[in-house]
């Protein structure tokens, strides 16, 4: 993953700390890992999140941004 300018960096741990969404964290929590340099193994023990979940969440990141990862199905937003 390449490595996240520091804007968006802190973008996304602000909304980190402000979900109460347990799924949107771990998402957000995996995309930071990524970007620190963590394998997708690493995040899969830091996370319980299956290796092919993570591969969908940076796929959505990479493709549609912060947004993408904190829909629930691809596609749709939680309300």
């Amino acid at each position: 993953m390449p490595i996240l300018p520091r804007p968006q960096r802190q973008h996304i741990h602000k909304i980190l700390h402000a979900t109460r969404d347990k799924e949107h964290a771990r998402r957000l929590m995996a995309i930071l890992l990524l970007n620190e340099g963590r394998t997708v193994t690493d995040v899969h023990h830091l996370t319980g999140a299956a290796r092919s979940t993570i591969g969908r969440w940076l796929r959505w990141y990479r493709d549609e941004g912060v947004g993408a990862a904190l829909l629930t199905k691809f596609g749709t937003f939680s309300t």
